[in-house]
């Protein structure tokens, strides 16, 4: 039985590290802990400020539960152990909908993997990472993409028009300087 549950976890680790491949990035960085957990947030939600909140529920349900192991009878400490499986359910569900919705397949974005993702993460994240969905992103990265590249096109018109107004001035003076010489 152990056996097998070795065999989940490096099938696991091998899918996460193909995820990693498909973000674009090297696919080793999927191996390093805690690293691997603030750049699956950054690709899939835009920034890492959110791995702060996952790092504040999980530390909470960490004490809770120390704190239900030595205190089994104590009422509030059930209670907020309860609450923060909850939460930490809840930002377990988040995580796979923005993974789905990362991922686009056939033109459609994978939001209805979130479910699977939650309910058989190996699975689906194998495939994820060796089927045909492709990474695109999530809109607020893309449009940032778009808006920078506007930005760049805009200052490269600019540029351009920039030289060929000098261009101008630079063949009116050659001819002005050509009407002096003839004369």
């Amino acid at each position: 039985m152990a056996m097998f549950f070795i065999v989940l976890f490096i099938w696991f680790i091998v899918a996460f590290c193909g995820v990693f491949h498909k973000f674009g990035i090297g696919w080793w960085k999927g191996l390093i802990p805690f690293y691997n957990v603030g750049l699956l947030f950054k690709y899939i939600t835009g920034t890492v400020k959110t791995v702060w909140a996952l790092i504040g529920v999980f530390a909470i349900d960490f004490v809770y539960g120390c704190l239900g192991v030595m205190y089994p009878k104590a009422l509030i400490t059930n209670i907020i152990l309860y609450v923060t499986r909850f939460l930490v359910l809840v930002v377990y569900g988040y995580i796979a909908y923005k993974i789905g919705e990362a991922f686009e397949k056939n033109g459609k974005r994978l939001e209805k993997y979130s479910i699977w993702l939650m309910l058989f993460p190996d699975i689906t994240m194998s495939i994820l990472a060796f089927g045909s969905a492709k990474y695109v992103g999530i809109n607020n990265v893309t449009w940032k993409y778009e808006k920078n590249t506007k930005e760049i096109n805009r200052e490269t018109q600019n540029q351009d028009s920039n030289i060929s107004n000098e261009f101008d001035y630079f063949e009116q003076a050659q001819n002005e300087y050509d009407f002096k010489t003839k004369r």
